[in-house]
């Protein structure tokens, strides 16, 4: 799938390729730095991401960041 974070405003912060395996025992999370696809630290606030699947299927949710 692709996760993507995105601002309030609908700016793209960073997309990240998720490609774990099923069978890994942690391919049902994954990690982001803090930093923005710029190269600089993102701001405390909120945030939407989403997650789309390959067959185009999407959930989006808020993501609050606390610094």
């Amino acid at each position: 799938c692709t996760i993507r974070l995105h601002t309030l405003d609908g700016d793209l912060i960073r997309e990240i390729v998720h490609d774990k395996s099923p069978d890994d025992p942690t391919s049902h999370h994954d990690t982001f730095s803090l930093i923005n696809r710029n190269g600089m630290l993102i701001v405390s606030g909120l945030y939407y991401w989403t997650v789309e699947s390959p067959d185009g299927r999407v959930q989006m949710g808020k993501l609050a960041v606390i610094m």
